[in-house]
């Protein structure tokens, strides 16, 4: 997907190549919304996770994307733009809270109150507004749907009873003592990798050896993944190695210091550039399809002229 961004870039310098781009990802919004209103219809909810096209947690990535991207437009002079957003951002969060997903939530729930209490803090205020509306309403019309998704978002900071939680601490820990171990025993697989088809093996020649893997899966209700850290950091780190890890750190940050000023899109490449660091910490997702939105946001990094239809 890297080998894209090149000829992305070549594409986004038209201003019409752009502006299709952005309006094909409101496109693609609208039939995930259609879709998922259709299970609701024929199926009804009662508050379990839905997604539309993708599994749970790669849809609610690519809404968490589709949200921080779309954010700053809010604030363009362009009432068309203004238009188009809302309804994409409005949509997008609905299905993120139907999805679940906690950490693009998370990402969020960080995100965007930083970013408008910096760009215009009135807005910050209009948006604890507008929450406590929606939470109101949604309790005088669906308590139970509403007490779901509450205790979906209470649940990102429960380590204690939460099994998926648990078993993300302890993926952590023994991802982090496996790096340590190759660390210390084998240089050459801490520097270079162990790649990704040998990691499973020798992963869980490390846990056996270290680890009762029946207490594992007992302690973490049997959701403790064996060939999966569940953090890109160290999934990095381990599948790929030191000098891999760095290159893509210094390409990233490379990516970082190219937004210019001038950029009309800085604000939205930013929010998704610091939304994809923060679901890392969760998620494994530094080479799946769903983050071809960073290196879609990566090769916007380039645009030019954009002030023909967007003002910052």
């Amino acid at each position: 997907m890297i080998l894209a961004i090149p000829a992305l870039s070549y594409l986004f310098q038209l201003s019409e190549n752009r502006i299709a781009a952005i309006s094909a990802i409101g496109f693609g919004v609208f039939l995930s919304t259609l879709n998922i209103s259709i299970k609701i219809v024929e199926s009804g909810w009662s508050g379990e996770r839905l997604s539309a096209f993708f599994d749970l947690g790669r849809s609610g990535e690519i809404l968490g994307y589709v949200i921080a991207f779309f954010i700053p437009f809010i604030y363009s002079k362009n009432k068309k733009i203004i238009y188009f957003s809302i309804p994409i951002i409005i949509a997008s969060t609905v299905m993120l809270l139907i999805n679940g997903a906690r950490a693009p939530l998370l990402a969020l729930l960080i995100l965007i109150p930083i970013y408008l209490v910096v760009k215009r803090r009135i807005n910050f205020f209009h948006l604890i507004l507008i929450s406590i509306i929606a939470i109101v309403g949604l309790n005088q019309t669906a308590p139970k749907i509403l007490n779901d998704i509450s205790n979906r978002i209470q649940s990102i900071s429960n380590i204690h009873t939460d099994p998926s939680n648990i078993a993300r601490l302890k993926m952590w820990e023994t991802s982090f003592g496996f790096f340590k171990e190759n660390l210390s025993s084998s240089p050459r697989d801490a520097i270079f990798g162990i790649g990704s088809y040998s990691f499973n093996e020798k992963y869980m020649e490390y846990l056996e050896s270290k680890y009762s893997i029946e207490s594992i899966s007992t302690t973490t209700r049997f959701q403790f993944s064996y060939n999966d850290s569940h953090n890109m950091y160290l999934g990095l780190l381990n599948k790929h190695g030191i000098i891999y890890f760095l290159i893509l750190a210094i390409g990233f940050l490379g990516a970082f210091l190219s937004i210019q000023s001038s950029n009309p899109l800085r604000d939205n490449i930013s929010l998704v550039l610091f939304s994809f660091l923060i679901i890392g910490f969760f998620y494994t997702s530094y080479m799946d399809f769903q983050t071809s939105f960073i290196y879609f946001a990566i090769a916007l990094i380039s645009s030019r002229s954009f002030e023909e239809k967007i003002h910052d």
